[in-house]
């Protein structure tokens, strides 16, 4: 599901000409259409699933947004009342986030996953990524900037990272 929100966030999903390429390769179109089956179908499994699960937290954080957002549920904040619809709806996520916790995790550490994890660049902020992505596909009508500092970084990091495995 993480894989499926970074596809989809707004500097990865503005890429349009990266992503035309991805679909003209049948292998790598197959995984993208598999990966979005599979997570349209995720709010319907994930409640017929006996704990331990790990679920997605980008699914309930959507949905308290919604709550808190939503039109329909008039706000009655100025009136010094207590919406309790509101409040009912936000309890519904908060006790099934809590039902999955209900339940130890038997997880073993994987040294192999553990170092990937350990080794990634993870960019603090939208704007970075957003300027990483406008450097690689600029808007249309304008001119690559200069190379973003995020990116120099990253690259810096791989660098290092690869001198290390290989051990150089």
């Amino acid at each position: 599901m993480e894989i499926w929100a970074g596809l989809t966030c707004g500097p990865v999903s503005r890429l349009a000409k990266t992503f035309a390429e991805l679909h003209k390769d049948k292998k790598y179109n197959k995984i993208y259409e598999e990966l979005t089956e599979l997570t349209n179908g995720l709010g319907a499994v994930v409640p017929t699933l006996n704990p331990p699960v790990i679920p997605y937290l980008g699914i309930y954080l959507s949905e308290l947004i919604l709550i808190e957002e939503n039109p329909k549920i008039l706000s009655i904040d100025g009136c010094g009342l207590i919406n309790w619809l509101k409040c009912r709806n936000i309890a519904l996520v908060l006790k099934t986030i809590i039902q999955y916790q209900q339940k130890g995790y038997a997880l073993e550490p994987v040294d192999l996953i553990q170092e990937k994890l350990k080794n990634q660049v993870i960019f603090e902020t939208d704007e970075e990524m957003f300027s990483i992505s406008r450097y690689h596909e600029p808007t249309e009508g304008r001119e690559p900037g200069p190379k973003p500092q995020a990116l120099i970084d990253y690259q810096v990091l791989y660098d290092a990272v690869q001198k290390s495995s290989t051990g150089l």
